[in-house]
């Protein structure tokens, strides 16, 4: 059910991205969870081999080999999200300083920037658009980028709903009537 997330009308682009960025960095814990041999994070894999072999015997190259095939699919999938990250976190905290010699810290604050400011929907709406053009506009193409993508989805499910076979068919309707 986490992939409805991002059909969802209330979740913009900045959950988007956050979503994409913890599911990244939850495939590279994975991949080395599995590389030391360590099934903390997969139990029923645990339980079929410890039930039919030795734990020592576990052979974790398949299990990396298909978890970073996934993780490559999944960064060529989302690799525009990159270019943006920059601006969605200036448009998420734009009174933030990041350090750019710590790079883990940066990722956490990251996390926690977007988890804590994802739903201040109000802060650009409050901007001068005369005094920061570029700026207010950066952040309404943000966010408004799956907000209409939404829309047109529900519009043709309520034009399909319309047409569809539960809408009384009038032309029969109107042959079937009798002039008095």
């Amino acid at each position: 059910m986490e992939h409805l997330v991002m059909v969802d009308s209330r979740n913009g682009f900045i959950v988007l991205c956050k979503k994409d960025h913890a599911f990244q960095s939850k495939l590279n814990l994975w991949i080395s969870h599995i590389m030391k041999k360590s099934l903390l994070h997969f139990p029923r894999l645990k339980k079929v081999i410890i039930e039919t072999a030795d734990e020592n015997v576990f052979d974790p190259q398949p299990f990396m080999q298909h978890l970073e095939k996934l993780q490559q699919e999944f960064s060529l999938r989302f690799q525009e999200f990159n270019t943006i990250v920059p601006i969605v976190k200036f448009i998420v905290n734009p009174f933030s300083t990041v350090d750019v010699s710590e790079t883990a810290i940066i990722i956490e604050k990251y996390d926690i920037i977007l988890q804590s400011h994802a739903k201040d929907d109000n802060f650009w709406k409050l901007i001068d658009k005369n005094k920061y053009p570029l700026l207010s506009s950066a952040a309404l193409r943000i966010n408004c980028c799956y907000g209409s993508t939404y829309l047109c989805e529900s519009l043709f499910a309520n034009m399909k709903y319309v047409n569809s076979s539960y809408n009384p068919d009038f032309n029969m309707l109107v042959e079937e009537v009798q002039c008095q």
